[in-house]
C-alpha cells in the first residue's frame, strides 16, 4: 500500500547520500555513481509521493526538495569531475526546470515559496557550471541556454568596476 511519506523514508535518503559522498572522497567513482544514483531515485519518489498525497513529512517541503535538488548537484559534480560535462549539464538543468515546473503550477502544488528558495541554487549552480565550462558539447539543446548565459555575463560584469575580476554569485 502506497502511504504518505514519513520521516524514515528522508533518512533513507540521508543514508544513501552519506555513503555516496564516502565514495566519492575516496575516488571510488563507480561505487559513488551507482549511490549517488540511488539517492536521486528515492528523493524523486518521496517528492512524487509527497505531491500525490500534497502532504510532506513532518520534515517538510524543504526537506524533500533539498533531497532532490542536492541528489541533482552530487550527480552533476561527479560527472564533472569524470568529464562527461554534457550529463553533468543535464543534471543541472532537470534539477532547474523541475523546480521552475513546481512554480509555475502555483497554488497547485504546497512548496511554491520553498521552490523559489531551491530556484536560486539550481540557477546559480547551473550559471557556475557554464563559468567553468564555456562552450560544452550539448549546450546549444537546453532549453533557456541563451537567456542563461545572457544573465551570466550580465550579472558578473555588475559588480566588477573598471578592471576587476568579475565573480560568480555564492551558492548559499
Amino acid at each position: 500500500m502506497d502511504t504518505r511519506p514519513d520521516d524514515t523514508d528522508v533518512l533513507g535518503w540521508q543514508q544513501l547520500t552519506r555513503r555516496a559522498n564516502r565514495c566519492m572522497a575516496l575516488r571510488q567513482y563507480a561505487a559513488a555513481r551507482q549511490l549517488y544514483r540511488e539517492a536521486l531515485w528515492e528523493a524523486e519518489r518521496l517528492l512524487e509521493k509527497a505531491v500525490r498525497y500534497d502532504e510532506p513529512p513532518k520534515t517538510g517541503w524543504d526537506a524533500l526538495l533539498a533531497a532532490w535538488v542536492v541528489s541533482h548537484h552530487n550527480m552533476a559534480d561527479l560527472l564533472d569531475v569524470l568529464d562527461d560535462y554534457p550529463h553533468a549539464h543535464e543534471h543541472l538543468s532537470q534539477a532547474h526546470e523541475g523546480i521552475m515546473k513546481l512554480l509555475q503550477n502555483g497554488a497547485e502544488s504546497g512548496p511554491v515559496s520553498q521552490a523559489l528558495h531551491h530556484a536560486h541554487r539550481t540557477r546559480a549552480a547551473l550559471m557556475q557550471f557554464v563559468a567553468r565550462h564555456p562552450g560544452f558539447p550539448g549546450d546549444e539543446g537546453h532549453a533557456g541556454w541563451p537567456a542563461l548565459a545572457s544573465d551570466l555575463s550580465t550579472e558578473l560584469s555588475a559588480d566588477a568596476g573598471p578592471g576587476a575580476t568579475p565573480r560568480l554569485p555564492p551558492l548559499c
